[in-house]
């Protein structure tokens, strides 16, 4: 059942590698910076996998301290790394910042937040049996 609640971010994960390999020269042309672009998505997606780890051991946790401690956890995790790889970039690219790319990024952040979001929502769900 896990493998099938997590096809969605490994399809979503696969599908914007496909397009930024097969629409790189389009994309360039918008300025969207195709590496940024792929490098924020795998970073991305191995963030969203991790969290769904942490929370999904949350949810099976004995008192309501883990389980917080789980969910601030994830998402304190989750805004550090993603704070630091636009400041990193932001400090690496100075005066060529792809400010497209962040946007793509951003929006990738999100959609893996809602997918996540879903699977996790459908774990419980159907640990209460309203499946």
């Amino acid at each position: 059942m896990q493998k099938k609640l997590l096809a969605p971010i490994w399809c979503v994960f696969l599908l914007v590698m496909v397009l930024a390999a097969s629409l790189e020269g389009p994309m360039r042309d918008a300025g969207i910076d195709v590496a940024v672009v792929c490098t924020g998505n795998l970073l991305l997606f191995l963030l969203c996998l991790l969290s769904y780890y942490l929370h999904r051991r949350g949810m099976h946790a004995s008192g309501g301290v883990q389980f917080l401690g789980s969910v601030y956890g994830a998402f304190i995790l989750r805004m550090a790394v993603c704070a630091s790889a636009v400041l990193a970039y932001a400090l690496w690219k100075q005066p060529y910042l792809s400010w497209p790319a962040v946007f793509v990024c951003m929006f990738l952040y999100l959609v893996y937040t809602f997918l996540e979001t879903r699977a996790l929502l459908h774990i419980q769900g159907g640990r209460h049996g309203k499946d």
